[in-house]
C-alpha cells in the first residue's frame, strides 16, 4: 500500500515531514496540530507502532487534511 502511495503523481510533496521555516510556510504550526508525512508512516509501520490497518488509514488522512486545511486558511 505504501508502495502505490509513494506513486502518486502528488506523493512528492508528501514524502518527507514539512519544514515550514524552509519553505516559508506562515502559521504552519498554528494550523497543523498534529503533523503527518509518507516517511513518517513508513517509519510508524517498520516500528510496529500501528495496531491495526485503520490506524494507518487514519495517519493517511491526517496528512491529506492537513495539506488541505493549511492551504485553505492561506486563501
Amino acid at each position: 500500500m505504501m508502495k502505490e502511495l509513494e506513486l502518486h503523481q502528488f506523493a512528492f510533496f508528501f514524502k518527507w515531514p514539512v519544514d515550514p521555516y524552509e519553505l516559508k510556510l506562515d502559521k504552519y504550526w498554528e494550523v497543523v496540530k498534529r503533523p503527518m508525512d509518507l516517511l513518517s508512516i513508513e517509519v510508524k509501520i517498520l516500528q510496529k507502532i500501528y495496531k491495526e490497518v485503520e490506524n494507518i488509514k487514519e495517519d493517511i488522512e491526517l496528512m491529506i487534511n492537513n495539506a488541505l486545511k493549511y492551504f485553505k486558511d492561506q486563501n
